[in-house]
């Protein structure tokens, strides 16, 4: 007797980790992807022969399910950690700040301290209910703005600490974001231990993933219908044509806009709430140049609202092959990434690089550069408005049945989480599929 056949869409790390639980369980998967290359956000590019990760890149000690993946692929000893400092400037010389200092708001005034210290409290009496990779957990706390959270006494909190940190890592700002979400990630710092990179980028998770997987690159979903016994139909388009494919089942782990436009059985509930999940644009500008940089850390943030293009710069040291360093620059998300990536190459660079010199002068780029490159995400990050997570909590509830979904949108903006959102969809395919009492 065959097994049920399922179309995953999409080959990202949900949709790949999601068809290897289901292919594991005996189950006939084919992933389709409309790209030339799997991965998704999670993207390594190579420049002056050094591999940058211009997507997710960072594996903490929280990270438990994609440290697992990791290890079973080969590929956990090519973990190297990361220095937990960072430099802070605002029209100045960078000067360093361990991280964890950095979080404690060490560099803040009392009140702000005490504004900082209460969030921390909440922390802790909710423990149970945050989790940075399983965010609608926290659908109670969803109530209200980070910002709402703190008193006009603890404003500096916001402005000097929360508002610097959500824009460079979650492409939002404070007076945009629930609640729920910082809480997550203010949990997740309080237990952090390490962070790591993969040696040779992030992108080798999902490659490994899709090299056990049959996976179709190149082939893009326009639609899937719906058969009168309930299957599956789904309508592919690729170079050499159009054709279509039957499915007993699907796994949607696309961005929440494509489910939205490709996936023609979804309720009009589901569909209208796909359909208004904000994502954060942002640009990434990788230089590559001839020479050092003197820099008091790897990580060199931007802590002034004066210059709104830039969010954070890395340093990635040079090799023994390539001397030189390799400097990247993130925009933040908002209008500023939405402008950025409408630009050409030249224009991204001069703007982002006139920022970056207001660093000191090793972060001149107009000296010493022997490459660079450009990469624009249109939709970098989900966003988490307030309500957000608790129209993700009662959709959940409701997604039963043959038609599954998987992606960061649903979990939280980071790869645990999308990881997450993966294993959840494949358990309610496999309940579906395979009832109770039935053989494996």
């Amino acid at each position: 007797m065959s097994m049920p056949r399922i179309a995953v869409i999409g080959a990202g790390i949900a949709g790949l980790h999601a068809a290897t639980t289901l292919q594991g369980r005996g189950f006939d998967v084919t992933v389709l992807e409309k790209a030339r290359q799997p991965g998704g956000r999670i993207t390594t590019i190579s420049l002056g022969g050094v591999p940058i990760d211009v997507g997710a890149e960072y594996v903490t000690n929280a990270h438990t399910h994609t440290t697992t993946a990791l290890r079973r692929l080969g590929l956990e000893h090519q973990l190297r950690p990361v220095p937990l400092d960072i430099a802070l400037y605002d029209h100045s010389t960078p000067q360093r700040v361990p991280l964890p200092a950095w979080f404690a708001g060490r560099h803040l005034g009392l009140p702000a301290k005490l504004g900082l210290a209460r969030a921390y409290l909440t922390v802790l009496r909710h423990r149970r209910d945050l989790s940075f990779a399983d965010m609608h957990r926290a659908h109670h706390l969803d109530t209200a703005t980070v910002a709402e959270m703190f008193p006009n006494w603890a404003a500096d909190t916001v402005e000097h600490l929360l508002h610097p940190m959500m824009r460079t890592f979650l492409f939002s700002s404070p007076h945009h974001t629930s609640r729920a979400t910082m809480l997550c990630y203010l949990k997740l710092l309080l237990g952090l231990r390490s962070v790591r990179v993969l040696t040779g980028g992030l992108q080798q998770l999902p490659q490994r993933l899709a090299e056990q997987l049959p996976v179709r690159l190149g082939h893009e979903v326009r639609e899937v219908t719906e058969n009168e016994d309930g299957t599956y139909r789904l309508h592919v388009a690729h170079a050499q044509g159009r054709y279509e494919l039957a499915a007993d089942a699907v796994l949607c782990a696309t961005t929440a806009s494509t489910a939205a436009r490709i996936l023609t059985p979804l309720d009009a509930t589901t569909r209208g709430f796909l359909a208004t999940v904000p994502y954060a644009s942002a640009a990434v500008l990788n230089c590559a140049l001839d020479r050092t940089i003197n820099s008091p850390a790897r990580w060199v943030m931007n802590t002034s609202p004066a210059d709104p293009d830039l969010a954070i710069m890395r340093i990635i040291p040079g090799t023994p092959e390539h001397a030189g360093d390799i400097l990247t620059l993130w925009s933040p998300g908002g209008r500023a990434g939405s402008e950025l990536c409408d630009l050409d190459d030249e224009q991204a660079f001069q703007r982002l690089a006139a920022q970056a010199r207001q660093a000191g002068p090793a972060f001149d780029l107009r000296q010493a550069m022997r490459s660079r490159h450009v990469h624009r995400w249109p939709e970098a990050l989900p966003q988490f408005p307030v309500g957000h997570l608790r129209r993700v909590h009662a959709m959940t509830r409701t997604l039963t049945g043959r038609l599954a979904l998987a992606g960061d949108y649903l979990a939280g903006q980071n790869v645990e989480a999308a990881i997450t959102s993966s294993i959840r969809a494949a358990n309610q395919l496999t309940r579906t599929l395979r009832p109770r009492g039935n053989p494996a």
